[in-house]
C-alpha cells in the first residue's frame, strides 16, 4: 500500500509530525490509531465467524404445514 519510502523519507515524515503535533500529542495519537486498527480488525474477524443458523427438529404442526404446502390447490367450482 505504501509506495517505496526510504529510511530518510520516513525520518523526515516523523520529524514533521513531531513539529506539527508536539511531543505530548504524538504518542497519544499513535495509541489512538493503534486502538482503532485493533477494533477494526476485531470487527472484521467477527463478521467472518458469524454463527450459522441451526436447524431445529420440526414439530408435528410444522411437519403438517410443510406437507400441505406441497400439495396443489383443490379445483374451484
Amino acid at each position: 500500500m505504501i509506495p517505496n519510502i526510504s529510511g530518510f523519507e520516513l525520518l523526515l515524515l516523523l520529524a514533521i509530525a513531531l513539529l506539527v503535533f508536539g511531543p505530548k500529542k504524538l504518542p497519544e495519537m499513535a495509541a489512538a490509531i493503534g486502538k482503532s486498527i485493533q477494533s477494526f480488525k476485531k470487527g472484521l474477524s467477527g463478521l467472518s465467524s458469524a454463527p450459522e443458523e441451526k436447524k431445529l427438529p420440526r414439530g408435528p404442526v410444522e411437519e403438517e404445514e410443510r406437507r400441505t404446502a406441497d400439495l396443489p390447490d383443490p379445483p374451484r367450482a
